[in-house]
């Protein structure tokens, strides 16, 4: 378990095989809100949920691969509404 205020502005976000997704930018509400110059965010913020921390050190780690964190993180906070 963590305590959120353990992530820390623009630590770096890996996935389970260690690469990295990018760098939180803030936490918004269930979420945290990814740098714009995340690689495959193409100039956006990205958002992923907090539930997908597995542990958090001096980086963010994930319980997702890469690939699984792409597809399926969005494009606002969670409960941002429609």
């Amino acid at each position: 378990m963590f305590d959120t205020q353990q992530i820390q502005e623009h630590a770096v976000v890996l996935d389970t095989s260690d690469n990295v997704i990018g760098r939180v930018d803030r936490i918004e509400g269930s979420s945290i809100k990814l740098t714009r110059d995340t690689p495959a965010a193409h100039g956006e913020h990205r958002y992923i949920p907090l539930d997908w921390v597995a542990s958090v050190d001096e980086c963010v780690r994930l319980d997702k691969t890469a690939r699984e964190v792409e597809e399926e993180w969005g494009a606002a906070p969670i409960g941002a509404g429609a």
